[in-house]
């Protein structure tokens, strides 16, 4: 069921414009390498929804004045919200992000999906949510019951935390502590509270306190903990690595999520996050794909990599949709 006329709609200009327009250069690229697209007899029609102020009205317009058979976008999450809260959707609707509702959902494992799923609304995009869905997965496949989180001392980190939380307890998962690093900060400090290491030089304190003695001690960590869960770009990551092992905590598993990664080899710079274990895109990590090859001889810049990747995996989507909503077990 390969929809024929396809209507993108993405922010081209404005804040998102940059976003939107990496999106649609990948989707274009998928086009451009489908062999089936033109005896399909595929069209595609872009639409700038930066000069629309209400998604809902374009969506409608387009939709009563033209035939289309899908809707690809939008990218702005309050328009994704406009769209699942509307009464009836006459054309189906491949959004590239989440709404709360949805993100709600992707934070508990095995969620079932709710009433707002029957219209035909499917969302899709790069969401934190997603990544730590993953990382909770493994950390526990692993074994792993009891975890620390370090998070940056943001928005984004607040969400991180609250998103490994759900999660984690979801599964039975225990969160001893957590804690953020922001700017200007004593991350030597905060890494070295998460870890109690001053507990243990406290107590040698007070042993030489009752018997009058001075005690000869080895500082030690918390040893009731098994992972750690780092949420946080390489810039925070690099210098808190090494921190957990000055405080006696390098033995103790670290998962992280794609943020960890730019999305570029630099030994140099990054040696000091060796050993994490992060989850990542392919499109990403591997440098076999032949698209993206093809992309990077255009676009030099992969500062926009994953909305690239977003932009192809859009395109090849749609004419799977009709098969996952029948088997929502397919990938």
């Amino acid at each position: 069921q390969r929809p024929q006329r396809i209507a993108l709609t993405l922010p081209l200009s404005g804040p998102l414009g940059s976003a939107g327009t990496a999106i649609r250069d990948g989707f274009l690229a998928a086009y451009y390498a489908d062999s089936q697209r033109l005896e399909s007899g595929i069209q595609i029609e872009i639409f700038d929804t930066s000069t629309s102020t209400s998604y809902l009205n374009l969506y409608d317009n387009l939709t009563q004045t033209s035939h289309y058979d899908m809707v690809v976008g939008p990218l702005d999450k309050r328009a994704v919200a406009e769209l699942e809260s509307a009464y009836q959707l006459r054309v189906p609707v491949l959004a590239l992000n989440y709404t709360d509702n949805a993100l709600s959902r992707l934070a508990v494992p095995g969620a079932e999906s709710s009433s707002a799923d029957q219209q035909p609304l499917v969302q899709f995009g790069l969401a934190i949510e997603d990544g730590i869905a993953q990382v909770t997965q493994r950390a526990w496949q692993d074994g792993h019951r009891r975890a620390l989180v370090i998070v940056p001392a943001s928005s984004w980190g607040q969400r991180a935390l609250q998103s490994f939380q759900a999660q984690w307890q979801a599964r039975g998962g225990v969160i001893l502590d957590s804690a953020e690093l922001g700017a200007n900060q004593n991350y030597s400090a905060i890494i070295r509270d998460l870890l109690a290491v001053q507990e243990s030089q406290r107590r040698a304190n007070e042993v030489s306190r009752i018997i009058g003695q001075n005690v000869k001690s080895q500082p030690t960590r918390r040893q009731d903990v098994d992972t750690i869960f780092l949420a946080a770009p390489s810039i925070l990551a690099r210098p808190a690595k090494p921190l957990l092992g000055i405080h006696y905590g390098g033995d103790i598993p670290v998962y992280a999520t794609s943020q960890i990664y730019g999305g570029r080899v630099k030994p140099e710079r990054d040696q000091d996050l060796n050993g994490i274990r992060f989850v990542d895109i392919p499109w990403t990590l591997r440098q076999d794909i032949e698209i993206k090859s093809q992309m990077l001889d255009v676009w030099s810049d992969q500062a926009y990599d994953r909305l690239y990747a977003l932009g192809v995996d859009a395109y090849r989507l749609l004419p799977r949709l009709a098969l996952m909503a029948q088997f929502p077990d397919s990938s």
